[in-house]
């Protein structure tokens, strides 16, 4: 008989919860947590490259060749197709003019934990055609930077372990109390976005507050919530897109249904997020979500050989 979807998320939550209530505090811990994580982790969204021998490192003036480029999920979001491809560091009209630009990107399913092992995400290449340079090389050699760049939509899931208590202002004593304020043991899904800290703050018996510190810790950088028309004043731009404890749900500073921008200065932000929760004792999960278009690139030195 197949399991109740309700009960299967009751177990995921009692068995990260379990992983985290051994894992917190410093030293040595951290690699436990990330193994008991249900997350595979990492700092990847969309591993770009390009596919060896397409360009070949030296191409002859005169000929067809083409370039492809290789994609793969290396995160745990899915790649829904939302994103642009184009190839740049040639001028396109003395390689005959041929179209560098795609305006989506293949769908590729993501990275999967199971068990204690990660499968891998979906790969898929992308092919660009019909390249010839006929520019102003005539004799001897001369050296490009081709560049693939992509610009794709993605998401971090996180996980931040949540000490709540009949009064926030005072801190439960005992065995087993859980620490109502100061640095949360955090984990997130694979990404190149990540909370890189959480801080519980309490500001009243009821009311909860989260200092959260978001971190590019890819090798690209975010571009706004577009992949079309990007302008500086959108670059570094990441969205909150909900803070939530069970069915409370977090006001990070544009109303508690409101999804929050942030801009990262440096790669970084720091944001603090409040809710009045429900009375109680009892230790959670607070679950946060980050929505960003990524822009990464990949380069290589291309050689065009003159037939003279």
């Amino acid at each position: 008989m197949a399991m109740n979807k309700g009960k299967v998320l009751i177990v995921l939550l009692v068995v990260v919860l379990f992983a985290f209530s051994g894992c917190t505090g410093g030293g040595n811990k951290q690699a436990t947590v990330q193994k008991s994580s249900p997350f595979a982790g990492g700092s990847q969204g969309l591993a770009v490259s390009f596919v060896p021998g397409s360009p070949t490192d030296t191409v002859v003036a005169g000929e067809n060749f083409g370039v492809s480029v290789q994609l793969e999920n290396k995160g745990e979001t899915r790649i829904e197709g939302t994103g642009k491809i184009k190839i740049t560091g040639i001028n396109p009209a003395s390689f005959s003019n041929p179209n560098l630009e795609q305006g989506y990107i293949p769908e590729l399913g993501p990275v999967q934990k199971i068990g204690s092992k990660a499968v891998p995400g979906e790969s898929a290449t992308v092919d660009f055609n019909g390249l010839k340079y006929s520019g102003l090389v005539t004799t001897g050699q001369f050296d490009f930077n081709i560049i693939a760049d992509v610009c794709y939509k993605y998401a971090t899931n996180a996980f931040a372990t949540t000490c709540v208590t009949e009064n926030l202002l005072k801190q439960t004593v005992g065995a087993n109390a859980c620490k109502t304020s100061g640095a949360k043991t955090v984990v997130n899904s694979g990404g190149p976005i990540h909370v890189s800290s959480v801080e519980q703050i309490p500001s009243g018996p009821n009311r909860l507050g989260f200092k959260l510190t978001i971190k590019n810790v890819g090798g690209g950088k975010t571009v706004g919530f577009s992949c079309d028309n990007l302008v500086p004043a959108n670059a570094d731009k990441v969205m909150i897109s909900s803070v939530s404890l069970g069915d409370t749900l977090f006001d990070c500073g544009a109303g508690a249904d409101g999804a929050k921008e942030v801009k990262l200065i440096n790669g970084e932000a720091t944001v603090f997020c409040k809710a009045d929760v429900p009375a109680g004792t009892f230790e959670d999960l607070t679950n946060i979500n980050l929505l960003y278009y990524y822009d990464q690139k990949a380069a290589k030195k291309l050689t065009v050989q003159a037939l003279g």
